[in-house]
């Protein structure tokens, strides 16, 4: 079996912090949805990243062949509803004759330097993963599942089921962990590839033991947070001394 990859969200908007946490890792995903910054900035933290794979996870999904224009070697589309919006990413990723994808100059082909090996390559480039954080897309899994070409995968996000099931934030809630298990297990015996944002290491090493594709667990900020944790411990305990 092919092992998960692991990686993190980056969303400070900072090269110098992507370069950092992901110079162990095997993936960053740029947070273009809730993170900091431009174009220019998502470019500056892809080429920043020391990992192999670079994932945008856009703002809509208009926004994914950008993304890819970009150099990201994955997109993650937020806010899925339907099995339509998913063939409508797939169509809109994909170069003609099967999709719609415009061909030009770009940072993914270095402005035309690599546009012969990219064509020569196949119609599709980058992976595609429409996140399924809304209960409208689990109702809609066998008609997401059924599709053909589908995408790469499906990317779960419990923390915004979580809020569509009322215990925002609450991601180990039982209810919560109930409509991702069933997300898993449709993948599952579909045969498809899944992926899914961890909060903590245990709790991305059970769904890597379910056979996840990749684990995003965390991100820049939290990761920030957490270290910045017994600094300031130490200085709330000084200040009530």
């Amino acid at each position: 079996m092919t092992r998960s990859r692991v990686g993190t969200f980056v969303s400070l908007g900072s090269p110098e912090a992507t370069a950092i946490v992901s110079s162990r890792l095997d993936l960053v995903l740029v947070d273009a949805e809730h993170g900091v910054g431009d174009e220019r900035l998502v470019l500056a933290q892809m080429l920043a990243a020391r990992c192999p794979h670079r994932w945008v996870r856009v703002r809509q999904l208009a926004d994914a062949p950008k993304a890819l224009d970009l150099g990201a070697g994955g997109v993650v589309v937020p806010r899925i509803r339907a099995a339509a919006e998913v063939a409508e990413l797939v169509r809109i990723c994909t170069y003609p004759p099967a999709g719609t994808r415009g061909l030009g100059p770009s940072a993914a082909n270095l402005y035309g330097v690599l546009m012969g090996e990219q064509l020569a390559s196949g119609v599709r480039h980058g992976e595609l993963w429409p996140q399924i954080e809304t209960l409208a897309a689990v109702e809609a899994l066998p008609e997401i599942l059924a599709l053909d070409p589908g995408p790469t995968g499906l990317f779960i996000g419990p923390g915004d089921l979580s809020a569509a099931l009322g215990h925002p934030g609450e991601l180990g809630h039982p209810e919560v962990q109930q409509v991702v298990e069933r997300v898993v297990d449709a993948c599952t015996a579909a045969g498809w590839r899944f992926a899914i944002f961890s909060p903590n290491r245990a709790d991305a090493e059970r769904w890597i033991e379910r056979g996840a594709s990749a684990v995003v667990v965390g991100s820049d900020a939290s990761w920030m947070i957490e270290g910045a944790g017994p600094a300031w411990a130490l200085a709330e305990a000084q200040a009530s001394a």
